[in-house]
């Protein structure tokens, strides 16, 4: 049975630093985008979190955690697409609309470093 929490030791860009990125150059944006998606995506394969088939419904909670002061809830919360693009890409969900994603709930707190704890409750079809 695959794991239904994920820990990033890392930190995901912020809405503030994805459109400086995508304001200098468009194609810097996509290439930021592939980097942090692909992050997350080997972390899912790390930490064993891929079901045998995808839920048909999903429950998440996010926990962010910000170096110091930290940047503002929703300027960090904006991480989520790098996650839910990841869980599409390796057949957790099979896509990150509203017909599958149920339920995103965020937590904020200050750490000594930037990092995200994503938990989740899935289900599959026979169980919904």
């Amino acid at each position: 049975m695959a794991n239904n929490e994920l820990v990033l030791s890392f930190g995901l860009p912020g809405l503030n630093e994805m459109i400086r990125v995508a304001r200098g150059n468009r194609y810097a944006s996509a290439k930021q985008k592939k980097k942090y998606t692909r992050m997350v995506e080997r972390e899912l394969i790390a930490q064993d979190c891929i079901p045998d088939k995808p839920y048909q419904m999903i429950e998440i909670e996010f926990v962010w955690t910000e170096k110091g002061r930290g940047r503002d809830p929703d300027n960090v919360r904006v991480g989520a697409k790098y996650i839910l693009d990841a869980m599409v890409n390796q057949g957790v969900i099979p896509d990150d609309s509203m017909k599958y994603v149920k339920l995103l709930a965020d937590t904020f707190m200050k750490g000594k470093e930037r990092a995200v704890t994503v938990k989740w409750t899935g289900y599959i079809e026979d169980s919904i």
